[in-house]
């Protein structure tokens, strides 16, 4: 996966660093809060009779378990998605979703244990980051809301149902979320979704029902209903708030790629207008990316929107690209070839500007400056050489890309893709042969020039 190579090569600072611990720290404060506030509340209703435990004593050991997660949180995206603990949103979203979560199943546990959104944290981060985050945060939600339902049981001399109240739906839960966040991956529709989640409560509820039967609780058909209400519940949060989280985080989901990828967005509308051959180029370019992500089991949809957002650059000189020249006018012409070079070349920055100006996530925009790595413009280069009288003298780097080079496998594609089609395009040929021999030549050029390097 492109998310664990990521992970092991991103570089954090001491800045990096000590934000996501502040971050985390006012998580940690936040959950404790909201315990606070919550063993309060039930110690001050009606029927609280006594403490049997010192409310001193649990606060102190609540603190530190709340500490202990937000360190289990940190590890948690160290070792999964470190690039969390430097683009600091995507550490922000985990611990704002596990917070909102958190705090709704302490208002829910007013009436019911059984009905909690529990997993509710744990299906929208798999969703959205990753699903070994979306694994530990449901583990930890599980844990939090055990701590919660036991700091009740300790602060009263009885609650009805026993600790078999508090054991039975943490258990459910545990067992719900983490089928669930294993399904609940970035690659799965909203349809998907919500197919395994109805099969999964399928085959959870008779547990619940034989967990009943063998420990029989009083009111035990409102029991069953109110688990019923829960499992539900773990379907409509997620599908109301992932569309919301990830427009507000601008985060690269394929349901947002497949929007992206739609020729009526803006910046493909007006690439479409001002360069209508830049837009069939990038059209075709998708088409080679879309199917070789499909042949390695890369992400289809990030590569097709990645070939459609690569070129877009373009529309700052429309007219010095080869394939915008119908009327056979090539202003290359007329001016030198490192000024030409340096036109060439900033498509690829200006591309990344207007990327992130248009609000296009990071892993798309990125790819704007990637997918000519730092290979050399060889036209500009034979030019150069043909115009100069002294080769001790000649720089190559002068018509070279800037970089940088691909960093995952789904930017690798796009450069070869990329390249492939326009020297495909510029031979005008059928023969197979003579094109599996261009695609080789091009992409053994590349590997040689080291362009490869950085994608896993």
């Amino acid at each position: 996966m492109d998310n664990q190579r990521i992970s092991k090569n991103v570089i954090l600072t001491r800045k990096d660093i000590l934000l996501s611990c502040l971050i985390l720290a006012v998580f940690c404060g936040a959950c404790f809060l909201a315990f606070f506030f919550g063993i309060e509340n039930v110690g001050a209703a009606p029927n609280f009779v006594g403490a049997a435990v010192s409310r001193t004593v649990l606060y102190l050991v609540s603190a530190g378990i709340f500490a202990l997660f937000a360190c289990l949180m940190f590890l948690s995206f160290w070792v999964f998605r470190r690039e969390g603990l430097k683009r600091h949103r995507l550490l922000i979203l985990a611990c704002l979703i596990t917070l909102v979560a958190y705090v709704g199943c302490v208002l829910a546990g007013y009436l019911t244990l059984y009905a909690l959104p529990v997993c509710v944290a744990a299906i929208i981060t798999a969703h959205l980051l990753d699903t070994r985050l979306g694994f530990v945060i449901n583990i930890l939600m599980v844990l939090l809301v055990l701590h919660f339902s036991l700091g009740i049981q300790l602060t009263q001399k009885s609650t009805e149902g026993g600790y078999t109240a508090i054991i039975m739906p943490a258990s459910v839960w545990l067992l719900y979320g983490c089928l669930l966040t294993f399904q609940s991956g970035r690659n799965v529709s909203r349809l998907q979704f919500l197919a395994r989640l109805f099969l999964n409560m399928l085959f959870v509820l008779p547990i619940v029902i034989l967990f009943l039967l063998l420990n029989p609780l009083d009111k035990m058909n409102e029991v069953i209903l109110e688990t019923a209400i829960g499992f539900l519940a773990q379907a409509a949060f997620p599908l109301i708030l992932i569309p919301i989280l990830e427009f507000a985080f601008n985060l690269p989901t394929n349901n947002r790629f497949i929007i992206l990828a739609d020729y009526k967005q803006p910046l493909l509308a007006r690439l479409a207008s001002e360069a209508p051959a830049t837009f069939n180029h990038s059209q075709t370019v998708g088409n080679f990316a879309e199917g070789c992500a499909s042949a390695i089991g890369e992400n289809v949809y990030l590569a097709r929107a990645a070939a459609m957002y690569h070129d877009v650059g373009k529309l700052a000189n429309v007219q010095y690209y080869t394939e915008n020249q119908a009327g056979g006018v090539n202003p290359h012409d007329n001016i030198p070839p490192e000024l030409s070079a340096d036109i060439i070349r900033h498509h690829a920055e200006d591309g990344y500007e207007m990327a992130r100006k248009a609000g296009i996530p990071e892993e798309i925009a990125i790819m704007c400056r990637e997918h000519h790595g730092t290979m050399p413009m060889a036209y500009f280069v034979n030019k150069a050489i043909k115009m100069t009288d002294d080769d001790t003298n000649f720089d190559p780097s002068l018509y070279c890309y800037r970089g940088p080079i691909p960093h995952s496998k789904i930017a690798a594609i796009l450069m070869i893709c990329d390249s492939s089609e326009a020297t495909i395009r510029a031979m005008k040929t059928n023969d197979r042969n003579l094109i599996d021999g261009v695609v080789q030549k091009i992409i053994h050029e590349r590997i040689e020039a080291g362009q490869f390097d950085n994608c896993g």
